[in-house]
């Protein structure tokens, strides 16, 4: 019995020693959009927001308006999580630019991976005077393998109310082709009222 007790203090030390080693709150090195997204369905939750998202597949629409509780808020905006470029593994694969949008008075930070055929090529983020003030964040998302393509161009579109920038609107815009069918061209637009 001594053996036992003294074999689960030793792995539980172990165990506390190599958490204490662990680093999941490493230092940001990119804009972080799974936590800005994370905010934003708390306030949207909060907020008990709703949505009204069409969707146009090869020229068919479809419109729905839900009240999504966060389950569904995750389903929703679950590409733009996964479409994470702040991952420690990504380190030294963007290239960081900032340029005045010259259509407007906001700041466009510009992330760029090295090789265009990266899952995230691309990524901008629009702020106003500090990047915690995101009026717009654009991407490119692509995903292959051997008999599929996707390729897809996504928004988020900020607004301030009450002081905050609040997500307001969400495009996914795209294309996807399987090896012995036709490519399907599609659109999703959401708008989201407070």
């Amino acid at each position: 019995m001594i053996k036992i007790n003294t074999a689960f203090l030793i792995s539980v030390i172990l165990f506390s020693a190599c958490k204490g080693l662990r680093t999941d709150e490493s230092p940001k090195i990119y804009f972080d959009l799974q936590e800005k997204l994370e905010e934003q369905i708390l306030i949207l939750l909060d907020e008990k927001a709703s949505l009204t998202k069409t969707a146009i597949l090869d020229g068919k629409e479809q419109t729905v308006e839900i009240t999504p509780d966060s389950t569904r808020w995750h389903n929703e905006l679950q590409l733009f999580l996964s479409a994470t470029i702040n991952k420690p593994n990504y380190k030294d694969l963007y290239t960081i630019e900032e340029k005045p949008d010259p259509n407007s008075n906001l700041t466009i930070r510009s992330y760029v991976h090295i090789d265009q055929k990266a899952m995230i090529p691309e990524m901008d983020v629009y702020y106003l005077k500090d990047i915690d003030n995101t009026v717009k964040i654009s991407l490119k998302y692509k995903d292959q393998n051997v008999g599929f393509v996707a390729d897809r161009h996504l928004t988020l579109q900020f607004e301030e109310i009450n002081n905050e920038f609040l997500l307001k609107q969400y495009t996914i815009s795209g294309f996807q082709k399987i090896i012995g069918m036709d490519t399907v061209k599609y659109e999703v637009i959401a708008f989201i009222k407070y």
